[in-house]
């Protein structure tokens, strides 16, 4: 379904009908059957059994509801790599592949799209669906959290499908790459720590990154429900409502029904942001593995000819390493000037951390007539280079 719908996923029902139609058929619907309760009870003489009738009907059809709201929520998050892989070489569709502009994906837009039409036209309708038809002042703040929490929901099990979608592409890239005449498979998550694809990438001009990809979409989910007016004008009480009914016009503190899933978003913007800058330590290599290195102790005094060829070989591969991430970088595209600002500062400051830890064990003891040779740039060169890179 996911494939065939070009990333909609659970949207798709049959070519073209949407399964998100069919949750806003339901909740129109019940919506107007819930004013036939109003009905029957205005009904003269002897109603009960028309009551009774009516009160059974909405609620087998407000079970309905419930199923098809719960159906979509348990799709979330529920997308698998290796049947996604499957699939898309079996059928030959990649339009669920992420596009290389930044933009977000059309899974995140369905979404934030589905969660602005309940709280602007089925509000209501959300509200029974979820809490029940036990619904009065006193279970009102109940069943916005219940709605605030299928929101939640929906936003955890994309953002899931979000990294199952980067890992997957990524994957469909390094095959597309290897089956051109390449021996050495890369299947690590990150087209940063994989040299074969971030080569191959730059001279296709793109590369596809995780983190950045999550990141874009991140940003997209933050600032729709920060801003679209739905967001902010359906508000979750804070306060205590019995309050405001000792005081009528004591107005009772609430939040827009989406703060806690910004607050979670923005959580996972820095995981995402720590997580991408993490990567540029793994330019530096290990000096445990080395055992010329790990001789290098403070106590040691002037350093061995094998242990001054091990810093230079230790300085020419993070160079390497280095140049190649950076040009890398120049393919990809942040949409957020502050975000991609964030970025550059983690990145630089893992940088200069790799290389300050290194010279602690060094202690300014010289290891070579030319270091230039091997560094290729200073320190600060580096980070300005990074700095201009994407």
């Amino acid at each position: 379904m996911f494939v065939l719908s070009g990333g909609e996923g659970i949207g798709l029902l049959g070519e073209t009908r949407h399964y998100r139609d069919a949750i806003f058929i339901g909740l129109d619907l019940l919506e107007e059957l819930w004013k036939w309760k109003s009905l029957a009870e205005g009904l003269p003489g002897e109603n009960h059994v028309f009551i009774d009738y009516v009160d059974s009907e909405v609620e087998r059809f407000l079970f309905e509801v419930r199923d098809l709201l719960d159906c979509y929520v348990r799709c979330k998050g529920a997308l698998d790599a290796k049947l996604l892989k499957e699939y898309t070489n079996a059928l030959h569709r990649t339009e669920w592949v992420p596009s290389l502009d930044g933009s977000a994906h059309v899974s995140v837009t369905n979404q934030v799209y589905l969660h602005k039409l309940m709280l602007t036209h089925y509000f209501g309708a959300m509200k029974l669906a979820l809490h029940g038809t036990l619904l009065n002042a006193s279970s009102e703040v109940e069943a916005l959290q219940e709605v605030e929490d299928y929101m939640m929901r929906c936003v955890l099990g994309t953002l899931r499908d979000l990294e199952v979608i980067a890992e997957v592409a990524l994957e469909l890239q390094s095959d597309t790459i290897n089956y051109g005449g390449h021996r050495h498979r890369r299947r690590h998550v990150s087209f940063l720590s994989s040299p074969l694809v971030q080569h191959h990438s730059s001279e296709r001009g793109h590369a596809i990154s995780p983190d950045i990809f999550l990141l874009n979409n991140i940003f997209f989910m933050v600032e729709s429900y920060r801003k679209e007016d739905c967001f902010y004008q359906r508000r979750l009480p804070t306060g205590n409502p019995e309050s405001s009914k000792k005081e009528p016009t004591a107005e009772v503190p609430s939040v827009p029904i989406a703060a806690n899933i910004i607050v979670m978003l923005e959580d996972e913007k820095k995981r995402y942001v720590e997580e991408f800058a993490a990567l540029w330590s793994e330019c530096f290599p290990a000096v445990n593995g080395n055992p010329h290195l790990t001789s290098i102790t403070p106590e040691s005094g002037e350093l061995r000819k094998s242990q001054r060829m091990a810093v230079k070989h230790w300085y020419k591969a993070v160079a390497d390493a280095l140049s190649e991430r950076i040009y890398a970088c120049r393919t990809l595209a942040v949409v957020d000037k502050s975000q991609r600002n964030l970025l550059i500062e983690a990145s630089v400051a893992a940088v200069r951390g790799g290389f300050a830890t290194f010279e602690t064990r060094l202690r300014g003891r010289t290891w070579s007539t030319r270091p230039m040779k091997w560094m290729g740039q200073g320190v600060e060169q580096w980070a300005n280079q990074l700095g201009n890179a994407f």
